[in-house]
């Protein structure tokens, strides 16, 4: 994979590239996946297949995925002293399961259903911190309402100041247990 996708997120982070520049980037990595050539049998172990054999790119080492097409991405094995990658070397190769649940994901990383999920995930989170933080409700950055010391100690009274209305105050806002 070029090394402008790998990087993709570690640029956004950066404020390299903006969010669209961002998307177009982890859409253009789908070419360079492995390619599922069959379900997964009982046991878990699933056969994919490396794309160039599925048509998704060209690799010099597979010469019959060369010149399908000049819209495919042309990819460039690094150099190994072992040689090239088994799934390189083969049409499809077998993942155990171990090795395939390792990289499994529901939705596919930066794609637009996971986009959906993980940005209103991460809203709801930040939106509950800010009234967690905020001294008109909970006030959990005011130290003064827990003087004591060592991390243990502060988290226990963190629950209890939680649990507990204090100076007046209703607690109306969520609750993780509701």
């Amino acid at each position: 994979m070029p090394q402008p996708l790998i990087d993709a997120t570690r640029d956004l982070y950066a404020g390299r590239i903006g969010r669209e520049t961002w998307i177009r980037l982890i859409e253009a990595r789908r070419a360079h996946r492995l390619v599922p050539k069959e379900h997964e049998d009982n046991e878990g172990h699933r056969r994919v297949m490396c794309p160039a054999e599925a048509g998704k790119v060209q690799c010099p080492i597979k010469s019959r995925s060369m010149g399908r097409g000049v819209q495919l991405p042309l990819v460039d094995p690094e150099p190994s002293p072992a040689g090239p990658l088994k799934v390189y070397r083969r049409r499809s190769i077998t993942l155990a399961p171990p090795e395939g649940s390792k990289h499994w994901q529901a939705l596919e990383y930066g794609g637009e259903q996971w986009q959906k999920v993980y940005f209103r995930l991460r809203n709801s989170v930040e939106r509950y911190n800010g009234y967690a933080k905020s001294p008109l409700a909970e006030a959990m950055e005011a130290a003064g309402g827990r003087r004591i010391r060592g991390i243990a100690a502060q988290t226990v009274l963190l629950v209890f100041q939680w649990l507990t209305p204090t100076n007046g105050r209703s607690k109306t806002g969520p609750r993780p247990w509701r």
